[in-house]
């Protein structure tokens, strides 16, 4: 098994386009999840079914992002960066879901305690004994786990044998899929969603550094155990008449694309120009996410007055412009004293 030597961090010119292509596929994700939430669980499309397989994307994509992060950085550096990437907007989307979902009447859910809402700001409101504000939050829950896992490597000097702990994490997240771990490991690998991350992560070393028989193993292996437990998890996302053989074959196309198309980003070579745009909609991906179901509660609920003809366009529509609203409002009124706060700003928030 080979180990891989720290890599040195990017340089910003040759890595535009590259970024730019992972914001794209940030976006589509984001956009695969709020179709499904709002087209397909209303119920609505079967052609919306596999959405929530953006998810399982975002997974991997943070895999791979998240290990070009982390490059060239100290552990402190590495976790003042994530802290204002994910809090800012993450706070602002708290306040307003909450807010929202406790002034509409009749809406999915009943208001939030304010004991819940101040668990919730921590990102880690299961661990206080609360419920999420908003249930979409539950995967903020998996990326932290995953932080702290490559926060761990980086702070007892193992960045140099990520290869290792990686393929190591793929083996047992495959050997997860049939043999029951335990709780302690589950939580620990953060199975079986962990395999994802590993995915991401072992295509980022393999692109970064050189494809080598160890590296090539590790991601079939968690590319397995990728496409294995997203097919498990389809009884729990799609109507039962939904589950046929085309669907558990779409499941399994979308692993594949999504580990095809990390492989090959590096190859991606936007224009300037969509290089901008795509970099301007990716800047979006995060507060969309964590907001889309506030339009989707004023305008999708059954007993709402408005026509799913109308209330479908102008959910999208609103879903954006929160977005671009609360990222904004995020990036000058909250991270700068956020990032005064914890000490210094870091030299790139990605």
């Amino acid at each position: 098994m080979t180990p891989t030597a720290p890599v040195a961090a990017p340089s910003p010119t040759k890595d535009v386009p590259r970024l730019a292509a992972l914001d794209g596929a940030r976006l589509l994700a984001a956009a695969a999840v709020m179709v499904y939430h709002f087209w397909y669980i209303a119920p609505g499309a079967v052609i919306a079914r596999h959405g929530y397989l953006g998810v399982d994307v975002f997974f991997m994509l943070s895999g791979f992002v998240i290990l070009w992060s982390a490059n060239g950085r100290t552990p402190a550096a590495f976790a003042r960066a994530r802290v204002l990437r994910l809090y800012p907007e993450y706070w602002l989307a708290v306040l307003i879901s909450a807010a929202v979902f406790t002034l509409s009447p009749g809406g999915m859910r009943g208001p939030p305690s304010v004991s819940s809402v101040l668990a919730n700001l921590t990102m880690v409101p299961q661990y206080l004994g609360q419920p999420y504000v908003d249930g979409v939050y539950w995967t903020l829950g998996a990326e932290l786990k995953f932080y702290l896992l490559l926060w761990g490597m980086l702070l007892v000097r193992q960045a140099q044998h990520l290869d290792r702990w990686l393929i190591g994490w793929a083996l047992v997240g495959a050997i997860g899929e049939f043999i029951d771990l335990g709780g302690v490991v589950r939580s620990l690998l953060i199975l079986p969603y962990g395999s994802l991350f590993a995915l991401g992560g072992l295509v980022f070393v393999a692109t970064e550094r050189g494809w080598t028989a160890p590296r090539a193993i590790g991601v079939g292996l968690a590319w397995f155990a990728g496409w294995h437990g997203a097919l498990d998890r389809m009884a729990a996302n799609m109507r039962p008449e939904d589950l046929t053989s085309a669907a558990r074959m779409a499941t399994i196309g979308v692993v594949t694309v999504a580990t095809l198309g990390l492989a090959l980003v590096r190859r991606v070579e936007p224009s300037p120009r969509a290089a901008a745009w795509l970099t301007t909609a990716g800047a979006l991906t995060y507060p969309l996410y964590l907001l889309h179901n506030v339009p989707k509660e004023l305008l999708l609920q059954p007993e709402r007055t408005v026509p799913r003809v109308i209330g479908l366009p102008l959910a999208v529509v609103a879903s954006v412009a929160l977005a671009w609203v609360v990222q904004h409002a995020a990036a000058r009124f909250v991270r700068p004293p956020l990032a005064t706060l914890l000490g210094r700003r870091p030299r790139r928030v990605d």
